[in-house]
């Protein structure tokens, strides 16, 4: 039985493989594909709803409520098709120039949609902190292919479709700055209209507008909160029937995008027994759902931000003062690493924990048991839809601290510092965790505008957690912020210069700290202006070695058992290093 797409155009697959692979005959094959037109069109409506779902940060960012959402990404596609209409039209007029070769308006807009086939892979821009890249590769795939594609029905030699295709460029943005204008206003006016918000095109200047509203203590109307709650559809079943529906159908998509990316991996396995392709099949698998798992990853923070759970981002009456903590010199709250579940931590955080509240000094408040790798202070074993899955994996864990099922609880946190990292999701993801912070400092006394310090002591991925966080609290409180990070895995693009002090305590034999140079760009040294680097320079971080000490128990900076060259456990001397930074400060 034939797929139904290949019903419609039987040459399709492979027209759209050799469009992938730049292959001038594909482009050429194109114009004979059985009801072209049609499947030109459907190319580019997929692409663009691919790419709105890929940026849809920006719908988040405008706290468009969830029953407007879907509305809202069929606009932003629409939106998308009239602009492959005004290129196509622009790069037509090119060619009636004199000396021009002229080349068929039909040509020209199939070859234009079958180059936008790499884009149809834009959802991937979604991805936390990698998508961005990925994103920047599909849009050079997609220019690169509608060179050739113009090149090839033209029959043109590259060099003067990179003159068309640039001159049309041209035209098409001038175009947009002129006689687009009033369309442009008009798509801006229907996605206000759809989304049932001031609609604002920028992420960055929704979130700022929407940050500035809070902290003047701003509150919705009347209407428009009947309005919000009329839309309001995940709650309770609606969100655990909508969550698993939207998974469902991501893991059928990925699957079927990326089945000749499984066939070029895993083609040759189909000459083995059946038995011993099962591995393969499930490394497959495990590949699909961690690209899903990471897709899905920004979601519970997009979510909170844009009120679908009904939850308020304004800090409420029963966090304007807590009980009195008179005598209190220094606050110091604890995140943790990617190994959390919930506000109880793995037996070697809780020995670590309660080995150090004995050395602070008695006017030191320690806070701990914050879950900051969920926005809502949820453990994971509260997930609404895969509770039941943490609880076990939680039992296998503390039944067997090296049990692989563990490390699902690892990637599930990493992907999370991925979100605290990017630079769409972090403005919001942080600005949340600055919020728990400060709502559990409040619980626990803490007076709001009498300048006590705060230091932040962050372990592995909590040491991106504290950084990153670290301004929206320190606007919050009005006070000094400092972070202590243990083996912190940190981006260089949070705001270190608005920290007291960084002491990044790193052991020698520390490889996962070692990742953090590595995996961000914005710590490297040739980005001399990134925050990390003008932090470092203005003696802002301080780099503090532990010794041949590793990340993680055994032989990490939390084990009891091994020693240094002194005599003192590992353990011991972690603590001896926070306890002389904490009373340097007193």
């Amino acid at each position: 039985m034939n797929h139904p797409v290949q019903a419609l155009a039987p040459d399709l697959w492979a027209t759209l493989r050799g469009v992938f692979e730049l292959n001038p005959h594909a482009f050429v094959a194109s114009l004979a594909l059985k009801d072209s037109i049609l499947v030109a069109l459907a190319i580019v409506v997929l692409a663009g709803l691919s790419e709105a779902i890929g940026q849809s940060v920006v719908l988040f960012a405008n706290r468009i409520p969830p029953a407007r959402f879907a509305y809202s990404l069929a606009i932003t596609a629409v939106l998308f098709v009239f602009s492959y209409v005004f290129l196509t039209l622009s790069t037509w007029a090119i060619t009636y120039l004199p000396l021009a070769t002229r080349i068929p308006l039909r040509s020209l807009a199939i070859v234009y949609a079958v180059s936008y086939a790499p884009l149809l892979f834009a959802f991937l821009e979604a991805l936390p902190y990698a998508g961005l890249a990925i994103g920047s590769g599909l849009r050079i795939w997609y220019l690169l292919a509608s060179l050739v594609g113009v090149a090839a029905v033209g029959d043109l030699p590259l060099q003067y479709a990179i003159l068309y295709v640039g001159v049309g460029w041209l035209v098409f943005v001038a175009a947009r700055q002129t006689l687009g204008k009033p369309i442009l206003l008009f798509g801006l006016r229907v996605m206000s209209a759809v989304s049932g918000v001031s609609f604002q095109p920028e992420e960055s200047r929704a979130l700022e507008l929407a940050q500035q509203s809070q902290a003047q203590g701003q509150q919705p109307s009347a209407s428009a909160v009947r309005a919000h709650k009329q839309l309001h559809p995940l709650t309770g079943r609606w969100q655990v029937v909508a969550g698993l529906l939207g998974f469902i159908v991501i893991c059928v998509v990925i699957a079927v995008a990326f089945r000749p990316l499984q066939s070029l991996m895993f083609g040759w396995t189909v000459h083995l027994p059946a038995p011993l392709r099962v591995p393969f099949d499930l490394l497959w698998f495990g590949l699909v759902a961690a690209l899903v798992a990471a897709l899905l990853a920004p979601l519970e923070t997009l979510g909170w931000w844009a009120g679908w759970y009904g939850d308020d981002i304004a800090p409420n009456a029963a966090h304007v003062a807590g009980p009195g903590a008179a005598g209190i010199s220094r606050y110091m709250i604890y995140l943790d690493g990617i190994g959390q579940s919930s506000s109880q931590y793995t037996p070697d955080v809780e020995n670590f924990l309660d080995a150090l509240e004995p050395t602070l000094p008695p006017r030191i408040c320690l806070l701990r048991g914050l879950m900051v790798y969920s926005v809502l202070n949820k453990p994971l074993d509260q997930d609404p839809i895969w509770s039941s899955f943490w609880r076990i994996v939680e039992k296998t864990r503390l039944a067997d601290p090296a049990s692989i099922l563990g490390m699902f609880i690892n990637l599930r946190n990493v992907i999370i510092v991925a979100v605290s990292a990017d630079s769409r999701y972090g403005p919001i993801y942080n600005y949340g965790i600055a919020k728990l912070l400060y709502e559990g400092l409040v619980d626990n006394g803490y007076p709001v505008g009498s300048g006590v310090p705060v230091t932040l002591v962050g372990y592995s991925g909590g040491g991106q957690m504290s950084a990153a966080a670290a301004t929206f609290l320190k606007r919050a409180i009005g006070a000094p912020i400092e972070v202590i990070s243990l083996g912190g895995v940190m981006s260089g693009t949070s705001n270190f210069l608005d920290l007291e002090h960084l002491h990044h305590l790193v052991g020698d034999k520390d490889n996962v700290e070692r990742l953090g140079p590595l995996l961000f760009a914005s710590r490297w040294k040739i980005v001399w202006n990134s925050y990390w680097n003008r932090a470092r320079k203005r003696g802002i971080i301080e780099w503090i070695s532990l010794g041949p000490v590793g990340h993680q128990v055994p032989g990490g900076m939390f084990d009891p058992v091994a020693r240094l060259s002194d005599g003192r456990t590992n353990l011991q001397s972690t603590l001896l290093r926070i306890a002389d930074i904490v009373r340097a400060k007193i």
